[in-house]
């Protein structure tokens, strides 16, 4: 009898289709460079939580995005928040704009599978009163306004992606160099 695993190596998936979620969690990840084009580019996640859709165990499934942390005109961040709340910005008010606002948002987020990879495609708003209640806590995550206690409740992963990033490595060289002196 053969055995056979999954491409993806993932254990659950989100049926396909339309779920109603909430963003429970916006993580500065820091800047990185991209291998590829050698550039350095700022990245953010952003977890929501669909809280009809349960693992086996019952509890929600969380879905994340990382993003570039650009609210261009062209950039897909400002695009997914655009749809996110059905209005677009003007280039002032993307450029003021709070991510952490986000928090606790609800939205329609249309999920496909493809290739064995899941993929949260689009996002359209959702009233307040038609999402279900929130499971999970809120969490908010900056570099610019550490915060030891937060950034230790993030996954092992996140913190391992936080400390490769320019600005966490800034941050030990200057406490090293603090201690030194």
């Amino acid at each position: 009898m053969p055995l056979h695993g999954k491409v993806d190596g993932s254990s659950e998936f989100i049926p396909t289709g339309v779920h109603k979620a909430r963003c429970i969690s916006v993580v500065d990840l820091g800047t990185h460079k991209n291998k590829k084009y050698g550039i350095w580019l700022h990245k953010i996640m952003l977890e929501s939580e669909m809280p009809e859709a349960k693992k086996p165990d019952g509890t929600c499934i969380t879905t994340g995005k990382i993003c570039t942390l650009s609210m261009h005109h062209q950039s897909r961040l400002r695009r997914h928040i655009e749809s996110w709340r059905s209005k677009v910005f003007t280039d002032q008010e993307a450029e003021e704009y709070d991510i952490f606002n986000l928090l606790d948002v609800p939205a329609i987020i249309n999920v496909t599978i493809n290739n064995g990879k899941m993929f949260a495609r689009n996002i359209m708003p959702l009233k307040k009163s038609e999402c279900p209640e929130r499971i999970n806590d809120l969490s908010a995550f900056s570099l610019s306004a550490f915060d030891q206690k937060v950034f230790e409740s993030l996954s092992k992963r996140l913190q391992s992606r936080i400390k490769e990033s320019r600005e966490y490595n800034d941050m030990i060289t200057e406490a090293d160099d603090e201690y030194v002196n």
